[in-house]
């Protein structure tokens, strides 16, 4: 895939762009303050599921058309599925189910710097603001488990 500009930088600037729109969906109703402190889990799952798509479709074109092996298409497969069955299910037990799947896309993200991968350091830039990214998203997605039952809301409260 030819591109002007250094390898990382277009997976950056998708994850700001689809990040922007997922959040300016989310918000639209309450507001995004609102929607980042209190929105339940199936609004999460709809949200990380919208960022996680584009990434997943990326790692499946690569590994489709060009035999990469990017771990990318199983780990973003692994949220897809997950925030799924968070949407549909709408239970205490699977709004847990985002945690360890964004966990996953955030280790998938390490790996390289692990195995002695030779990439350019802007593509590090990428991994390591990636690694964070969903390092957020899953404790961004472990406290939707408050917001969908009373025990939460008293809990809540109780913190606050």
């Amino acid at each position: 895939m030819m591109t002007l500009l250094p390898p990382g930088i277009n997976a950056i600037l998708l994850l700001i762009f689809v990040s922007v729109l997922a959040g300016v969906m989310g918000s639209r109703q309450n507001g995004f303050q609102w929607f980042l402190r209190h929105s339940s889990a199936s609004e999460r799952a709809l949200f990380t599921l919208t960022i996680a798509f584009p990434f997943w479709f990326w790692a499946m074109y690569k590994v489709v058309f060009t035999g990469d092996d990017d771990y990318g298409a199983i780990s973003f497969l692994i949220v897809i599925l997950s925030c799924a069955f968070v949407y549909w299910k709408k239970t205490p037990l699977s709004s847990n189910m985002l945690l360890p799947s964004n966990l996953v896309v955030s280790a998938n993200y390490l790996l390289p710097f692990f195995n002695g991968a030779d990439l350019p350091s802007t593509f590090y830039i990428y991994l390591g603001i990636g690694c964070l990214y969903w390092i957020s998203m899953a404790a961004w997605n472990w406290d939707s488990r408050f917001q969908d039952s009373k025990v939460g809301d008293e809990l809540r409260n109780s913190l606050v």
